[in-house]
């Protein structure tokens, strides 16, 4: 298919309509303390990239988390200042980017109509807006992903060494910003081999060689950085066993949690595994020594309790095709209250949709042959190594615009073919389409249950800034949320210290402890507090108790803060 006036003119429109949104968006958003004051991760990733941008480009230590959003976000800070307002604009104009490339993408997979709806869908999808509004990686890894389908349409259209090299160069930009994405490394290849089977296989293994080559000369420059400054070949980062740990142990349920109770932060998550694995091992360790401990104990766990390894991984699955967007620090839900946009949009778009036409859609492109199979290649191999770890909203989201292709063919196919009153072939990818959107919208969780964290975080914002009564309403309704939550409850703990109402903080910590046992932060709490009420011995039995209990030593934490 060659490109035109007309492709032109539509990309043209799809940008304008995805910025427009995303813009009118974001002024809706505007008053939520997020955006110029991040939390947890976009904290992290924003204080990263404040260091590149001034100067800190090598670093001194393997990359835990993927380096490429921040410095991303650095050369943002670098070339138009260091305001977040700002970089929340530009990334804006970065996923009005990333339509314009699914147009194409989608455009050369099946036609310029298809394109067109799947560039439509995507402009106005709603985890689109929230995520694209974030100090976080799943926008820019919007746009490397929407680059890399469309690089792999044109080889699909016509391969060659060259656009099999470039699709290389595409994956692994993507894979220094979403990791797991590295899974297409091996799976691309196998594409190749089998999609092109009717040419030579000495042109295949070329395709194949080139694609690997072109994703390995960047990725070995992040790695040997890596080995030079930790002794540890990394490819991306250094975090591959802690998060398959995460994900997989006894008692793990589908979500994630610290390997040390309320330090969810990734500053400390890294000094925590390390820690944890040093104490485990009784020696030093690199950085992939960390990963490997991890890796094992993970594994472990899978050989000792193979039944409650398979619940999860069923669970796991369940939840990554569910239409609950699983949040993070902020969640989908509290930005929908805050924009009428995002609200209205999600009564009517939402993951639960996109899949059940993506399978339709499979199954009416499969007179197509072999163009079909990189639409259920891609999707499967990614949906794979998201149930492998651990889901939140953002990790499955590369599954959106993978299926979106597929998913507005379905949808074309399926008017076209009610327009035209062929029906004869819609009643299996009928069915399918109705037992697909029954189990994509079962209720797996609770949504508010969810939602008390972005509540919780809000509250840690308002103490951090000296907002108490802002802080007692954010944490107050966080707990209505989830009245279970072991981290509100120190939140609200941490609070009422502030407030001077030590009786009630107690109150709350010592329903933490009886809940929690193993959980030393509210007896280091409780220390401060009966310093605080000049009472020397229990403040002392309270040191030693958390002493004990902490999993890692009490030096090596940040000494405790309640605004923090």
């Amino acid at each position: 298919m060659d490109l035109n006036r007309h492709d032109g003119m539509a990309a043209a429109g799809v940008f304008a309509l995805a910025l427009m949104l995303r813009l009118v968006f974001l002024h809706q958003i505007e008053s939520l303390p997020f955006l110029s004051q991040p939390v947890v991760d976009g904290l992290f990733l924003d204080t990263w990239a404040r260091e590149i941008a001034s100067g800190e480009w090598w670093g001194n230590e393997v990359f835990y988390q993927a380096p490429g959003y921040p410095y991303f976000l650095a050369m943002v800070y670098s070339l138009f200042g260091d305001s977040l307002w700002r970089a929340h604009q530009i990334q804006m104009g970065v996923g009005a980017l990333s339509c314009v490339f699914m147009y194409f993408a989608a455009s050369r997979f099946f036609d310029r109509r298809v394109g067109l709806v799947a560039a439509l869908i995507l402009a106005i999808y709603p985890p689109a807006l929230f995520f694209d509004s974030l100090i976080q990686k799943a926008g820019l890894g919007l746009l490397l992903i929407c680059i890399f389908l469309f690089l792999v349409a044109l080889f699909q259209e016509t391969p060659s060494v060259r656009r099999a090299f470039f699709c290389g160069i595409a994956l692994a930009l993507l894979g220094l910003t979403r990791e797991n994405a590295l899974i297409f490394l091996a799976v691309v290849p196998l594409w190749i081999g089998l999609r092109f089977s009717n040419f030579s296989r000495v042109l295949r293994l070329r395709w194949a060689a080139s694609f690997v080559i072109g994703a390995a000369i960047l990725l070995s420059v992040v790695g040997l950085r890596n080995y030079f400054v930790g002794e540890t070949f990394a490819l991306t980062s250094s975090n591959f066993g802690t998060n398959f740990y995460i994900g997989n142990h006894s008692g793990a349920d589908g979500l994630y949690s610290p390997l040390v109770p309320g330090r969810q932060s990734p500053q400390f998550e890294g000094l925590d595994a390390r820690l944890l694995a040093e104490a485990a091992e009784g020696r030093a360790l690199s950085a992939g020594e960390v990963s490997q401990h991890w890796l094992s104990e993970g594994i472990g766990f899978i050989r000792e309790e193979p039944v409650e390894w398979l619940a999860q991984i069923a669970f796991k699955s369940l939840l990554t095709v569910n239409a609950t967007e699983v949040p993070d620090s902020q969640d989908f839900y509290a930005y929908a209250e805050a924009s009428a946009l995002l609200g209205c949009l999600m009564q009517w778009m939402n993951f639960g949709i996109i899949m059940p036409f993506a399978l339709m859609g499979i199954m009416l492109a499969w007179p197509r042959g072999r163009d079909v199979w990189i639409h259920i290649f891609l999707p499967a191999a990614f949906a794979m190594s998201v149930v492998v770890f651990f889901v939140f909203a953002r990790y499955r989201y590369p599954l959106v615009p993978l299926l979106l292709p597929v998913s507005a063919f379905g949808f074309v196919e399926l008017v076209r073919r009610v327009q035209a009153r062929d029906l004869s072939g819609l009643v299996a990818p009928g069915i399918v389409f109705i037992l697909a959107l029954a189990v994509c919208n079962i209720q797996l969780m609770n949504v508010d249950r969810l939602r008390s964290t972005s509540s919780a975080n809000l509250g840690v914002i308002a103490m951090r800034n000296g907002e108490l009564a802002q802080a007692e309403h954010y944490l107050e309704r966080a707990e209505e949320y989830n009245p279970e939550s072991a981290d509100v409850w120190f939140q609200l703990a941490a609070l009422r210290y502030e407030q001077q109402r030590l009786e009630d903080a107690k109150f709350y910590l010592f329903r933490l402890i009886q809940r929690e046992e193993k959980d030393h932060r509210p007896h280091l709490m409780l220390a401060l507090i009966f310093r605080k009420q000049g009472q020397p011995l229990m403040a002392q039995r309270h040191r030693i108790a958390a002493k004990r209990l902490a999993p890692v030593p009490l030096d090596d934490q940040n000494r405790i803060n309640p605004k923090h």
